[in-house]
């Protein structure tokens, strides 16, 4: 049984410690899942909204580090006590804060001001019968120092792998922007005899009676229906990407949102895609990660057929994909083998795209010629991809990072979208031409492939990123966790709150 005066003394030493920490914060706000509300365009102060999640954000702006550190602290030593969040909340609430009374929205709006910016996205695991949250936990905390005269370029980055997806839909819906995003994509697959809602409520043991090539259908077109949402939900915040970069399935988010197909063409194009056939009956596929320079894969991989290069993450790490056995037998010697490089198995690769034909050497003419059939407006050539868009596919084989003139006239969608699925992944290819001051939001891949892509970059400096396995932030999050977290690093590097 809990002890009231005890509780009533927690209360009092919070509400003490909020008290002088706050003197020196300039600006604070703890954000619920109706954060498409949360600029007020009369006062440009960020509102707090009713929390109806298990999720929360909450961010913070001081000059002094410490400070920040300090009130993203108190919120995490009494996670789970819900009457201090309720304190924190209404200290937030007030307009004027700090020792000279000075509006927080406003101090921080100074370009001539440098200043401490945290976040930290909460989550409550579990309700006590009470009604408040017995047990919480901190998805992501960072700080970084931000300077509002050198605010990042935002960029985009599209994987096509987001597992889980359908699991993490709930909480994202709860966001009306995205809501509505999913409800349009629904709308236009209906017209092509596809229901995303049956897909999203889809149950594993409705999963496990789906053949192969269904299962993959349906994952390509819930994965690029979630990334829309995503990006829809980010532009009622007001932010709009400078450029983006696409892996696999993901180049389509760049196609779209470089104007050069729509929604419903980018979904005809997914469900025409289909699998390489031919393939041994029975046989599996595996894809790994290792530490191995793109340079040197050829050699390390020159003994076996069965395995082939897949996708140049960065410049010490590839990835490779082949029969399961083989591939498995590698990642073990490579990490048997004192001083080697290091590998880790990711993910079934049934698919077996990426690897130039590999094993399937006609399946790029097989699926441009179904492609063609499904959107045949795109077959011509027409205008290229703007300066936004960095490709991450070799037109040919050996031609790595084609160059187009920004609206030239001699593009093929189709034909590009085919060289996506049988060409290697040269992400470290596209990568080398962000800006160096890049902000890299990761579009709804739980920041995974933002990570690896960025290891050792001038970018990674947004985001703590060190090495593979290294801090909180490096845990994937999909789901309203994940956007969460993305607006707080916009909010950490400048770029939010906006100005309206």
């Amino acid at each position: 049984m809990s002890d009231p005066l005890a509780a009533t003394n927690c209360q009092t030493d919070a509400m003490q410690s909020l008290e002088k920490v706050l003197q020196n914060v300039r600006f604070g706000a703890i954000i619920g899942p109706k954060y498409e509300q949360m600029l007020d365009k009369n006062a440009n102060i960020i509102q707090t909204q009713p929390q109806e999640s298990d999720y929360s954000l909450i961010l913070v702006a001081s000059c002094a580090k410490q400070t920040v550190k300090k009130v993203l602290d108190l919120a995490v030593d009494r996670k789970s006590d819900p009457k201090f969040m309720s304190l924190l909340n209404n200290a937030f609430v007030g307009g004027k804060s700090g020792t000279k009374h000075t509006d927080r929205a406003s101090a921080v709006a100074n370009d001539d001001k440098e200043e401490w910016r945290g976040f930290a996205v909460r989550q409550t695991v579990s309700v006590a019968d009470d009604g408040g949250p017995q047990e919480a936990r901190i998805i992501s905390q960072h700080l970084y120092r931000s300077i509002n005269n050198q605010k990042p370029s935002v960029w985009f980055i599209f994987s096509g792998r987001v597992p889980n997806i359908s699991d993490r839909m709930p909480s994202l819906m709860t966001n009306q922007a995205f809501r509505v995003s999913i409800e349009e994509s629904a709308r236009i697959l209906t017209l092509l005899g596809v229901d995303l809602m049956a897909y999203l409520s889809q149950t594993p043991t409705d999963r496990q009676k789906e053949t192969t090539e269904a299962m993959v259908t349906r994952y390509r077109i819930v994965t690029f229906a979630y990334q829309m949402a995503f990006v829809d939900a980010l532009s009622a915040l007001g932010i709009t990407p400078d450029g983006y970069i696409g892996m696999s399935m993901g180049e389509l988010g760049c196609a779209h949102l470089d104007g050069v197909a729509n929604r419903d063409q980018c979904f005809r194009l997914l469900m025409a895609t289909g699998l390489p056939t031919g393939l041994p009956e029975g046989r599996k596929y595996l894809s790994a990660l290792i530490d191995c320079p793109w340079s040197e894969l050829g050699a390390l991989l020159a003994p076996t057929t069965l395995i082939s290069p897949y996708g140049h993450c960065n410049q010490n790490q590839s990835m490779v994909i082949g029969e399961e056995g083989a591939v498995k037998a590698l990642v073990a010697d490579m990490n048997a083998t004192p001083g080697a490089p290091t590998g880790r198995t990711l993910a079934p690769g049934a698919h077996l795209m990426h690897t130039e034909g590999a094993f399937v050497p006609d399946f790029y003419d097989t699926v441009v010629k179904r492609l063609a059939k499904a959107v045949p407006e795109l077959v011509g050539r027409g205008r290229g991809p703007s300066h936004r868009w960095l490709l991450t596919a070799a037109m040919s084989p050996g031609v790595v990072s084609p160059e187009y003139s920004a609206g030239a006239k001699d593009f093929s969608l189709v034909q590009y979208f085919g060289r996506v699925l049988v060409s290697h992944m040269y992400v470290k290819e596209a990568v080398d031409r962000l800006p160096a001051n890049a902000l890299v939001i990761d579009v709804g891949s739980g920041g995974r492939f933002r990570d690896f892509a960025l290891i050792g970059r001038p970018q990674a400096r947004y985001f703590d990123i060190q090495g593979i396995d290294l801090n909180i932030n490096s845990v994937s999050a999909y789901g309203l966790d994940g956007l969460l977290r993305e607006m707080g690093y916009l909010f950490t590097t400048g770029v939010l709150p906006l100005t309206l």
